[in-house]
């Protein structure tokens, strides 16, 4: 999609950090300025690598056994066929298995650091080459979106920032969840504007439809505060407003601002709440791809541009000849999110109610 822009509303980017070879050496030296701390102790340093003896060896021992009881349950199922196989040779399999396992999974993690680290690298020089703000991590960024403020801990990782009248922040967003007694892992990206004045809370999330990916929110909304919305669009966003706040919302959300975002060659849904504009999408907006950096700043922007230019219209026009005011006034409040569904919630209900008059009636 060619987002509909005026000239030199974004200058263009210089994207050859991110795609240019890089030498290691730098990259290390990097890495190692951001450490918080100072060189290690002698001390420190034995004392690490006998914790590491210890874990490594426990880890071993862990994969060993779990081996070990494969391969002996293989061993007695040939052994029901008919195949005559020794299960003395069991712990001579299965300890060099597991090594080997250890040596994949440390070269594995190994790689994906090294990986990790040259991308922080290259975002980090892409953004003094064209004069953002870079910050590697922020813990529990304080957003005024519905991406946070849930869940624990809550990262932001290569937060890229840029500068001027509406600034753009684009970064990884990953926390955590319990969900009983498992623990759900969210990874989410965004991108953050700051509009020119506070607009009612929105919410825009793009369909499924044939020949075309969807964009949900990363929390369900309450679907009662779905504004319908007439024309072909309006089967491909679902959009939630507040009360009051319909006809606002149908102002802003323009057409052309709809269809920017639903043919958005990265799928995106869209939330406006107070003073800022979100772009949440579960594919990577933080890349090293330049045509991708270059979408997402343009979009962020435009949308911005568009949405306070249709506010500032909407506010301009005159009022009935009684003196009333054009339009409501602008609801204030957050969406709801949607509860707990009944039928999911019905049969766990059912079960325990059978159970209570099993019970009763087995005592009468």
């Amino acid at each position: 999609m060619t987002v509909p822009t005026s000239p030199g509303s974004v200058p263009p980017l210089d994207g050859r950090a991110l795609v240019e070879p890089v030498d290691r050496a730098a990259v290390r030296a990097y890495q190692r300025s951001r450490t918080v701390h100072g060189p290690r102790s002698p001390g420190r340093v034995v004392l690490g690598a006998v914790v590491g003896t210890i874990l490594g060896a426990l880890a071993l021992a862990v994969v060993a056994a779990a081996i070990a009881v494969v391969l002996a349950l293989v061993a007695l199922g040939l052994h029901a066929l008919g195949v005559d196989t020794p299960l003395a040779v069991v712990p001579w399999l299965a300890v060099p298995a597991a090594v080997v396992t250890l040596c994949l999974v440390v070269v594995a993690v190994r790689r994906g650091s090294v990986q990790a680290g040259e991308q922080t690298y290259r975002l980090s020089r892409f953004a003094a080459a064209n004069g953002f703000d870079f910050e590697p991590s922020i813990e529990a960024p304080d957003r005024p979106g519905m991406l946070f403020g849930v869940g624990r801990p809550r990262t932001a990782r290569d937060v890229v920032r840029t500068r001027g009248a509406r600034p753009v922040e684009v970064a990884a967003y990953s926390y955590q969840e319990q969900r009983g007694k498992a623990v759900e892992i969210h990874v989410w990206w965004y991108a953050m504007v700051t509009l020119d004045r506070a607009l009612p809370h929105l919410v825009v999330e793009t369909r499924r439809t044939d020949g075309s990916r969807g964009a949900p929110t990363p929390h369900a909304l309450d679907r009662s505060q779905e504004l319908e919305l007439d024309g072909e669009l309006g089967g491909r966003v679902r959009v939630s407003c507040l009360d009051g706040a319909q006809d606002e919302a149908r102002a802003v959300l323009s057409p052309d601002v709809l269809g920017g975002i639903v043919e958005a060659p990265v799928p995106v849904s869209v939330e406006v709440v107070d003073d800022r504009l979100f772009l949440y999408s579960r594919q990577p907006l933080v890349t090293l791809d330049p045509a991708t950096w270059e979408w997402v700043l343009r979009t962020a922007g435009w949308l911005s541009a568009q949405l306070g230019g249709a506010h500032a219209a909407l506010r301009r026009q005159p009022g009935p000849p009684d003196g009333r005011p054009a339009t409501p006034v602008a609801a204030s409040g957050r969406l709801r999110r949607r509860g707990p569904s009944w039928t999911v919630l019905l049969p766990p209900l059912v079960a325990v109610v059978a159970l209570v008059v099993a019970a009763l009636l087995d005592r009468a």
